[in-house]
């Protein structure tokens, strides 16, 4: 039998791939969150599990507080829910996050 048949199918795996910790509108407003939100809160929350891995802001949901969210990555949808309701979408870019 020849070698390539031989050898086990490995796919190709990104070594530097961003795994997003995603968190939707709506799991937002059902715990209550208002105001100034942070990665912090969103841990303390329970939302997220680390705070070494970045968030994603997703747009499942409404709105219907004013939310200034801090995160390292958001959808169209999401930005664009959040400025309707008067609030603010602010990307950083955390050294932790790997």
């Amino acid at each position: 039998m020849p070698l390539q048949r031989r050898l086990p199918k490995i796919g190709f795996n990104r070594p530097n791939k961003i795994v997003f910790q995603p968190v939707n509108l709506d799991d937002i407003t059902r715990k209550g969150l208002a105001g100034e939100i942070t990665t912090d809160s969103l841990k303390e929350a329970g939302l997220i599990k680390s705070l070494r891995r970045p968030v994603k802001l997703l747009g499942r949901g409404n709105v219907s507080e004013v939310l200034n969210i801090k995160v390292h990555a958001a959808s169209a949808t999401a930005t664009e829910k959040i400025t309707k309701a008067g609030g603010a979408v602010e990307i950083i870019s955390d050294q932790t996050a790997e």
